[in-house]
């Protein structure tokens, strides 16, 4: 007898302008080290300010186990808003200038690394605050 699992899916989102450093070789980071017996992923792109909520909305709603936020922590803020009390997922691929929340909880500059936990499938719950309407933590 046997039986096929379901693929997590995954979205990358990124924000092509945060940070210095190139992403020109991310999907390749994606490809090489991302575990695809686990996940089936895309990635998008953000086009202009807010378009990581919108695209965090669309992946929730479609049921994605996770939303990567590939950037700063702009792009992190808008991702994480987006998934606050759903059952999605928010996981980091930092890549803006000074990745202060992504240091924070431990995820240093290693894109490769950052891939491999992500593999491991480890969950923790942070806490978030409101303050004039708009989600911090």
């Amino acid at each position: 007898m046997s039986f096929t699992m379901d693929k997590k899916k995954i979205r990358f989102i990124t924000n092509p302008f945060s940070g210095n450093k190139s992403k020109a070789d991310l999907k390749l980071n994606i490809d090489t080290f991302l575990d695809h017996s686990i996940f089936d992923y895309d990635i998008t792109y953000t086009e202009f300010p807010k378009h990581a909520t919108t695209l965090s909305l669309e992946a929730k709603e479609a049921g994605y186990y996770a939303v990567i936020a590939v950037g700063g922590d702009g792009t992190i803020n808008e991702v994480a808003s987006a998934l606050v009390h759903s059952n999605t997922a928010l996981g980091i691929i930092p890549f803006g200038s000074g990745n202060g929340f992504s240091y924070h909880i431990g995820i240093r500059r290693s894109i490769i690394r950052a891939i491999e936990t992500i593999n491991t499938g480890y969950l923790e719950k942070i806490d978030t605050g409101l303050a004039n309407g708009r989600f911090f933590y």
